[in-house]
C-alpha cells in the first residue's frame, strides 16, 4: 500500500454482515488523475448476506476472512487473500461432474472445512494462487491464471482418501495398483488454452506412473478419457 505523505488518508471500522470491515483509503490529489490506494480487512463476514451486493458470491456459502489491497492509476493492481471457513461451493462444476462420472455422491455437496487463496488482478493477468481447499475426504491445491487474449494456465491437484475411493465402482479398482500406505491418492491436472475451449491433461505424477506401470496403455487411456470427460462436461464460467 502507498505510504507517500502526499496521500490524504481516511480510516474506518464498521459492522459488516455479522462481522467487521476496517481499513483505510488514501487519495493523492496532486496527481492528475487523482491516485487512490486502499487496504481493507474483513473479519468473520457472513457470505450469505453479501450475496445481495455481489452476485458472484451466490456460488459460495461460509464465513469470510480477507485482506484486500488496491492501487489505482497508473498501475492498477488489486491483490490480497481470502480465507473461508465452512465453505460450500454451490456451482463447483468440476467437483460435481467428477462426482457424477465416478459415482461419488458424497462429493456432490462437499463442505470444505477451510478454503484459502491469494489473488491478484492487474493489466496483464488475473491470478488465483496458493489455493488450498480442505475437506474430510478430499483436498484441492493449485493455481489459476487468466492472461491476455483469454489464455488460461492452471495446475491443480485433487487428493482423494482411500475411504472415499472405496465407494466408487470406477475408482476402487485403482486402489489395488497402489501401495496401501499411500493415502490420500493425488491426481494432478493441467488446464491451458482459450478460456472457452480449454485443453485438459492428466498430468504426470507418482500416482499416474504407478498406474502406467501396472496397466496396459489402452486401459490407462480409458481411465484418462473418463477423467477428461468429467472435466470437459463442466462449463467454464
Amino acid at each position: 500500500m502507498a505510504s507517500n505523505t502526499q496521500y490524504q488518508w481516511v480510516q474506518f471500522r464498521a459492522p459488516f454482515y455479522e462481522g467487521w470491515i476496517q481499513g483505510r483509503v488514501g487519495v493523492n490529489r496532486e496527481k492528475q488523475p487523482a491516485q487512490i490506494s486502499s487496504g481493507i480487512v474483513l473479519n468473520h463476514v457472513n457470505l450469505n448476506g453479501l450475496k445481495s451486493v455481489l452476485a458472484d458470491l451466490a456460488r459460495v456459502d461460509g464465513t469470510l476472512e480477507s485482506q484486500i489491497n488496491f492501487r489505482g492509476y497508473p498501475d492498477y493492481d488489486l491483490n490480497g487473500k481470502v480465507d473461508i471457513q465452512e465453505a460450500r461451493f454451490n456451482d463447483f462444476e468440476f467437483i460435481r461432474q467428477f462426482a457424477d462420472y465416478f459415482d461419488l455422491p458424497s462429493l456432490q455437496n462437499v463442505i470444505f472445512n477451510r478454503a484459502i487463496s491469494k489473488f491478484s488482478v492487474n493489466k496483464t493477468a488475473i491470478r488465483l494462487y496458493d489455493v488450498h481447499l480442505f475437506a474430510n475426504n478430499v483436498n484441492v491445491d493449485g493455481y489459476f491464471r487468466l492472461g491476455r487474449n483469454d489464455l488460461v494456465s492452471s495446475k491443480f491437484s485433487l487428493m482423494l482418501t482411500r475411504a472415499l475411493m472405496e465407494a466408487s465402482s470406477h475408482l476402487k479398482p485403482l486402489l489395488k495398483l497402489v501401495d496401501k500406505k499411500i493415502d490420500p491418492l493425488k491426481f494432478d491436472f493441467q488446464l491451458s488454452g482459450q478460456v472457452d475451449s480449454l485443453n485438459f491433461q492428466w498430468a504426470q505424477s507418482e500416482l499416474k506412473k504407478k498406474i502406467q506401470d501396472s496397466l496396459p496403455s489402452f486401459i490407462e487411456r480409458i481411465i484418462e478419457r473418463k477423467i477428461e470427460t468429467a472435466v470437459d462436461s463442466a462449463p467454464v464460467n
